[in-house]
């Protein structure tokens, strides 16, 4: 049996979850986003990949480092 959920939202969307959210995916998984795309995260970001890793940049690309 295979379960699915499509949501089509016209002009913005928020999901606001008060307790723990995870997401867990089988197969594969994408994602699109026609404009820009903006992410905060107010704690730790843990992130393990076990095969390749491909990363495409058309412009400039930034990255800064706080900490010890």
């Amino acid at each position: 049996m295979a379960l699915s959920k499509d949501t089509i939202v016209g002009l913005s969307h928020t999901l606001n979850v008060g307790a723990s959210n995870k997401l867990r995916v089988a197969k594969d998984s994408s994602e699109y986003v026609g404009e820009d795309k903006e992410v905060e995260i107010q704690a730790n970001l843990n992130t393990s990949i076990k095969q390749d890793e491909n990363r495409n940049v058309g412009g400039i690309r930034e990255k800064s480092y706080k900490g010890v």
